[in-house]
């Protein structure tokens, strides 16, 4: 039988279920193992499986990875995006920087194979969410740089991504320029 980890990491839900128990093992662990899943959907039931188990959605690995990280393996926009929104409503950091520094915003921005017209539920989660700050510096490794709304104002993906370009847009129009 396959252990607890492996199976969050790589089996079907009814199997992840069938060697889980929640009072034995670190939901926790296990949600960032669960969050590496290939197979979107799995992923999503295991991970809302873990939250309801009450793992904390804001915990980092011990490499500094967050949760939110969930953003760079396949996708599935509308597995994906419910489980954004429970991560975010249940305390992970929209804004959190990943182990190689970036951003949620900035996995989103880089989805490949994504068309932009099908990343919409992952626009209206981030965009949408309370505490985004858009005010940060793009590039976390140069604090003086352009920050997220300069990059979003002067960026010529207007024309690539316009579905993502009405969401920034309705974003600065709720958070004007202090």
């Amino acid at each position: 039988m396959p252990s607890v980890v492996f199976t969050a990491r790589n089996g079907t839900y009814e199997e992840f279920l069938s060697v889980y128990d929640p009072a034995t093992q670190d939901v926790t662990k296990l949600l960032f193992k669960a969050s590496a899943h290939r197979n979107a959907v799995d992923r999503a039931k295991i991970m809302h499986r873990l939250l309801d188990d009450g793992a904390d959605p804001s915990a980092e690995d011990e490499f500094g990875s967050t949760l939110l990280g969930v953003l760079e393996v396949e996708h599935d926009p509308a597995a994906d995006g419910r489980l954004l929104e429970r991560l975010i409503a249940d305390g992970a950091n929209v804004n959190a920087l990943g182990r190689k520094g970036d951003r949620p915003i900035d996995l989103v921005r880089r989805m490949s194979g994504v068309k932009d017209e099908d990343r919409t539920p992952y626009y209206k989660v981030l965009f949408e969410a309370d505490g985004l700050d858009l005010d940060l510096p793009e590039n976390s490794r140069d604090p003086e740089g352009p920050t997220y709304r300069e990059s979003f104002t002067d960026s010529e993906e207007k024309d690539r991504f316009p579905v993502m370009h009405r969401y920034f847009s309705e974003w600065e129009r709720q958070h004007p320029p202090v």
